[in-house]
């Protein structure tokens, strides 16, 4: 029997091994029968990390951590149960990246800069018909929900 005055014992977690963990090992079994997108999407983004690279008159390919993080997180406040198509991610130069559904002529695009500020577009055809810059979570989650939604509404 353990006293009542022994602590506890605090093991430090590397936190990129667990989120390496989180993305690479743990969504398959979780999401790949609910959320197929969400899984495509973060194997995208986990290829474009380890894929990037600067390509001389091209640009700088690598994605920067901070930018990583955010689409992880816009990622994260999309309901998993909604029906999406799978969107396409993909490096801008100077450590952004994309991300693009479509359906038809409409389409959804998050772009996410290098400093993790993030602007979020509807577009149909080849007309921006609204964007905004997303600022919190909540935000976040209000836009990218009415964005998607008209994504797959019906027409």
């Amino acid at each position: 029997m353990t006293p009542i005055t022994a602590a506890p014992v605090f093991e430090h977690i590397d936190s990129a091994r667990a989120i390496h963990a989180s993305t690479c090992e743990l969504v398959p079994a979780s999401l790949s029968d609910t959320a197929p997108w969400l899984y495509s999407a973060l194997s995208q983004l986990h290829e474009l990390q380890r894929g990037g690279r600067d390509i001389p008159g091209v640009g700088d390919l690598r994605i920067t951590d901070s930018a990583s993080t955010q689409i992880r997180t816009v990622l994260s406040v999309i309901k998993v149960g909604e029906t999406l198509p799978t969107p396409t991610l993909y490096p801008i130069s100077g450590g952004a990246v994309g991300m693009k559904w479509n359906v038809g002529k409409r389409e959804v695009e998050v772009t996410t800069f290098a400093n993790g500020n993030t602007v979020v577009a509807r577009i149909d055809g080849d007309q921006i018909i609204e964007d905004c810059e997303l600022r919190d979570n909540y935000q976040a989650r209000t836009e990218l929900s009415t964005y998607l939604r008209w994504l797959v509404g019906e027409r």
